[in-house]
């Protein structure tokens, strides 16, 4: 999120929990966050539950189609960078059908590998 949403909290509420970013300071429920922020939310969940699981239990893939959709082009090469990290212990394969991420990609990733389908 380029350092705007710098933690995650789990807050009781009632009988469970609920996630909230922290944002100057102040909880904002992932709800009341915008469409972006919610998706770089989701992908940051599953790339921290993939690197406990990999760090447990050795290489898992990683896949994800669409996920960058809503993310701007610095957040967007930020996770393309993140994805070939992960890349380098195991297979990290992203789906898109939007031509400036496969671009951004090649820009990011020195040594991608696209298969375009038809």
């Amino acid at each position: 999120t380029g350092g705007e949403w710098p933690r995650l909290e789990a807050q009781p509420t009632g009988a469970g929990e609920r996630l909230v970013g922290i944002r100057n300071g102040q909880p904002v429920a992932a709800e009341a966050m915008s469409t972006g922020t919610r998706g770089q939310l989701y992908l940051a969940l599953r790339v921290a539950g993939h690197a406990d699981f990999t760090a447990r239990f050795g290489a898992l893939p990683f896949l994800t189609d669409d996920i960058l959709e809503t993310f701007d082009d610095t957040r967007a090469a930020a996770a393309l960078s993140l994805t070939a990290e992960m890349g380098r212990t195991g297979q990290a394969i992203m789906f898109t059908h939007h031509r400036h991420l496969v671009d951004l990609g090649r820009e990011v990733i020195p040594d991608l590998h696209v298969v375009e389908m038809e």
